[in-house]
């Protein structure tokens, strides 16, 4: 899924993790994600210049394009129940960027944090 959206639903103050396959539409075939640095940042809203969050991202399968996205608890804690926007990124070499998958964010209150 490159250029992907998608909805994302987290508990306030829990730890989030959501495992992601990216896809290249030409073929369906796994993105490979070797040499490249990934990184997903968390907004209030696609013009805001503040960074609610970051999130922790791990390869799971480089050849395959499989990654995790996580929040643990100490950076869902800091985020107020609502919705935000989010974008993953891939930097390579050379000043190359390319989205791999953007969407919305729902933060859920939760009673006991």
């Amino acid at each position: 899924m490159i250029g992907g959206l998608v909805e994302l639903f987290a508990n306030q103050g829990r730890t989030f993790s959501y495992n992601i396959s990216l896809n290249q539409t030409s073929n369906n075939s796994g993105y490979d994600l070797t040499n490249g640095t990934i990184i997903g940042y968390i907004k209030k809203s696609y013009y805001s210049t503040i960074i609610a969050a970051q999130f922790k991202i791990n390869i799971i399968d480089v050849n395959n394009g499989i990654i995790n996205l996580e929040l643990l608890p100490s950076d869902t804690v800091n985020l107020f129940p609502q919705r935000y926007v989010f974008d993953i990124v891939i930097n390579y070499p050379g000043n190359v960027s390319y989205p791999l998958l953007n969407g919305i964010i729902y933060i859920e209150p939760s009673v006991t944090i």
